[in-house]
């Protein structure tokens, strides 16, 4: 039970974070500084915290890859690590609310990206290694609730308190020592050496095996892609498209109502399952953002439906993909492997979106529509790949 709770609350809180700088207070920042430029800037900055999110996770393989430093052997650099990296976090966010220039926001931001990567994937990877086989399902489902409530909290919260730092800064300091100081002292106190535990033939060669299959994080990187593009431009989708007049509001309760759907197929539904129905996850999505393009109306039934439906489809593949890496043994690496895919697919994606801003802006054409368009050719390439991973299970 110690251990679940030390799980949650640093996947909580993660969430929250990471959540709040990329889905809200980013977009509210530039459309307050940059309003004329807000997309392309916007997109640069999430395409340079994603790059330094990739090497933060790089980097963590000095501490928890198959050849981990042996300096880590030791509690001080474990100490010293996780105090580091937890105090430059809550450093570089505190300061994303007090500047005004772009380049030292987008400093700070990858700052703060890198260091929460970092120490996320050495707690994630420390965590999930010795979990129980029998209880890893079950596992996934309480991890993913806490993770997608995260994903709640922080839009509403930081729409409603974004203006007032001393209120959102606060919140992130406490939230954080509550969270990282858990998970920070397991880790500290016992390390990690998954490559020096014995590993069954059987077992290894079944994780060999699906370790192989490039197909599921194939799906996973254009899944997470379009994931990726969708979220940020919520905002800007409910202002510059929709015209809502409280749109900060309106986009953080639509997130929160996609969330709150997910949540609930994450903790109702069976991991193991959801994953043989991984196509329905981009077909869900493809059928909101066509409907929403073609409809072009903000009224609540609208907005409540599409946000339903969404949260159906994200929950079956969230639920289904975490299961499906958690699931293969420790050794063959996929929870690192899954978070790089996501980190990959989010540096593919905000560069891409960089680029349709830069272009749209210049020729003064609508981004909204165009990058939706886009969003939805990810996600069709993503039905394309489940379709042809179920082809193979069938035939097997």
């Amino acid at each position: 039970m110690k251990k679940i709770l030390t799980r949650d609350l640093m996947y909580l809180y993660t969430s929250i974070f990471c959540a709040g700088i990329q889905n809200m207070v980013t977009q509210m920042f530039f459309d307050t500084h940059y309003p004329k430029n807000k997309e392309t800037l916007m997109a640069v900055t999430l395409f340079f915290g994603a790059l330094f999110t990739v090497l933060g996770i790089l980097a963590s393989a000095w501490t928890v890859g198959s050849r981990p430093s042996k300096r880590f052997e030791a509690k001080r650099p474990r100490l010293i690590l996780t105090a580091g990296m937890t105090l430059i976090i809550l450093g570089t966010f505190s300061g994303l609310f007090f500047v005004k220039d772009a380049v030292l926001y987008t400093v700070l931001f990858s700052t703060a990206s890198f260091c929460v990567n970092y120490i996320y994937n050495v707690f994630d990877v420390f965590l999930t290694a010795d979990t129980d086989a029998d209880k890893k399902e079950k596992n996934v489902r309480v991890l993913l609730g806490y993770q997608m409530l995260g994903y709640m909290i922080a839009p509403l919260f930081f729409s409603a308190f974004v203006s007032v730092p001393s209120v959102c800064i606060g919140f992130a300091v406490t939230a954080g020592i509550c969270s990282y100081l858990p998970a920070g002292l397991s880790y500290i106190g016992k390390g990690i050496s998954v490559q020096n535990k014995a590993v069954p033939q059987k077992a290894e060669t079944e994780s060999t095996k699906r370790s192989g299959n490039y197909a599921p994080m194939c799906c996973c990187f254009f899944m997470f892609t379009a994931v990726y593009m969708l979220l940020p431009s919520v905002a800007y989708l409910m202002k510059d498209y929709l015209n809502a007049e409280n749109y900060a509001l309106q986009s953080s309760i639509f997130l929160a109502g996609i969330v709150l759907v997910s949540s609930a197929v994450i903790l109702i539904g069976n991991a193991s399952r959801l994953w043989r129905f991984n196509i329905l996850s981009p077909i869900a999505l493809i059928i909101v953002l066509v409907l929403l393009l073609i409809l072009k109306s903000g009224h609540a039934a609208i907005l409540i439906s599409a946000a339903a439906v969404s949260g159906i489809g994200y929950g079956v593949f969230l639920s289904g993909s975490r299961y499906f890496v958690n699931a293969a043994d420790a050794h063959c690496g996929l929870v690192t492997k899954y978070n790089r895919t996501m980190t990959a697919a989010s540096l593919f994606g905000y560069l891409f979106s960089a680029g349709i801003g830069f272009l749209c802006e210049q020729n003064g054409i609508a981004v909204v529509p165009v990058k939706f368009c886009i969003i939805i050719l990810f996600l069709a390439a993503a039905a394309c790949v489940s379709l042809m991973i179920k082809h193979n299970a069938a035939d097997r």
